[in-house]
C-alpha cells in the first residue's frame, strides 16, 4: 500500500483554529501531543454539529503523529477521527501503520483499523485483517502474519522465505515485544512447525537474551538436520550464543561461541561438543566425545601495531 501525498493546500485558518481545540493543555502534553493542523484539498466544517469533513490527499498532523487518508472525519463531541482510503498512520518512532479504513481517537492514540499493516523502521512487517491500538500504545492484531522479508519485486503476492502466521499478534512497544497466539512458522510458504505461544523481541531491539531464528537442510551425509540458536547477553560488551543441532543420522551436537569486545579489539572463543556414533568401524573413535576449539583475537596496539591470532 502506497502513502498518499500531502495536498499543497491548506485549510483557512479559521477551520484550522476549530481543530486546534484537539490539543492537550501543556502540562499534560506528551512527546505525542501538541497543536493540530488539517491539510486537505478540501474541507467541509459543520460549526453546529460539531462535525468536520475533508478529502482529497488529507493529512493531520497532531504533535509528532501523521495520519493521512483520502477522506477524514472529525467528530468534536465524540473526540473521535474516522478515516477512510489509503490510510497511513505515522508514529512518532518511525513506524507506519497502514488500513483501508480506521477510526482514532482524536489524539490518535488509539483506535481500531480494517486490513491493517505494520512497517517497521527496519523494513519488517504486520498485515492482518483487523486491529485495535490501546491508548498506553499496544497493538492486538486478528489473523495476522509477520515478516522481516521483504515482498519479492516481480511477484510482491508471493508468500516470504519465511514468516510466523497467527490468530493474534500483540505488539507491546513497551516491552518492545511481539507475541503470538495460535501460530505457525512457515518456510517458502509452506507450514513448518506450529505453537500455541511464541514471543520474541520486536526489530527495534539490537540485542537481548532469547532463542533467534531457527535454520534446518538437507545433508547427503547426516540427512536432515535443525540448527535452533539461543542467544545471551552478558554484559554490554559481551555475548554468548548456544547452538543444539539436531541430525537425522547421527547425535545431536551442541556449539557454543562467546564474544568479548574491549577498547583495543575483539576475542571469540567458539567450540563444539558431541558423542560419536559415525565411526563403527574405528573403535578409537567411535563412541566417545569429540569437539573443537577455536580462539581468535584481534586487536589495535596502537602506533601502526596490532595482533591476531
Amino acid at each position: 500500500m502506497r502513502l498518499p501525498r500531502p495536498a499543497s493546500a491548506r485549510l483557512r485558518p479559521a477551520l484550522a483554529a476549530a481543530l486546534l481545540g484537539l490539543a492537550a493543555p501543556a502540562a499534560a502534553q506528551d512527546p505525542g501531543d501538541g497543536d493540530t493542523l488539517l491539510i486537505a484539498d478540501e474541507a467541509i466544517h459543520d460549526e453546529r454539529a460539531g462535525v468536520t469533513t475533508a478529502a482529497g490527499a488529507v493529512e493531520l498532523s497532531r504533535g509528532a503523529r501523521v495520519l493521512l487518508a483520502d477522506r477524514l472525519r472529525y467528530d468534536r463531541r465524540a473526540d473521535a477521527v474516522t478515516a477512510e482510503g489509503g490510510v497511513a498512520l505515522i508514529e512518532p518512532g518511525g513506524d507506519t501503520l497502514f488500513a483501508d479504513r480506521a477510526k482514532f481517537s482524536g489524539d490518535l492514540k488509539s483506535g481500531e483499523a480494517h486490513e491493517v499493516g505494520v512497517l517497521f523502521t527496519d523494513g519488517s512487517r504486520l498485515a492482518a485483517a483487523g486491529g485495535r491500538k490501546t491508548v498506553d500504545g499496544k497493538t492486538d492484531l486478528a489473523r495476522a502474519v509477520y515478516s522481516p522479508c521483504a515482498p519479492c519485486e516481480d511477484d510482491p503476492d508471493r508468500a516470504p522465505l519465511w514468516r510466523f502466521r497467527a490468530e493474534r499478534i500483540a505488539h507491546d512497544p513497551d516491552d518492545k515485544t511481539l507475541t503470538y497466539g495460535d501460530a505457525w512458522f512457515d518456510l517458502f510458504g509452506l507450514p513448518v512447525f506450529y505453537t500455541p505461544y511464541y514471543r520474541h523481541p520486536d526489530p527495534t531491539v539490537r540485542r537481548e537474551t532469547g532463542f533467534l531464528t531457527p535454520s534446518f537442510g538437507q545433508s547427503s551425509i547426516f540427512g536432515f538436520f535443525w540448527r535452533h540458536p539461543f542467544f545471551l547477553v552478558l554484559s554490554p560488551h559481551a555475548d554468548a550464543t548456544l547452538t543444539p543441532i539436531y541430525i537425522r543420522r547421527g547425535p545431536p551436537i551442541l556449539t557454543a561461541q562467546y564474544r568479548q569486545a574491549t577498547r583495543a579489539g575483539l576475542l571469540r572463543l567458539e567450540g563444539s561438543l558431541a558423542r560419536e556414533t559415525l565411526l563403527p568401524d574405528d573403535p578409537e573413535l567411535n563412541d566417545r566425545w569429540r569437539g573443537h576449539f577455536n580462539l581468535v583475537g584481534d586487536f589495535d596496539l596502537g602506533r601502526r601495531r596490532g595482533a591476531r591470532w
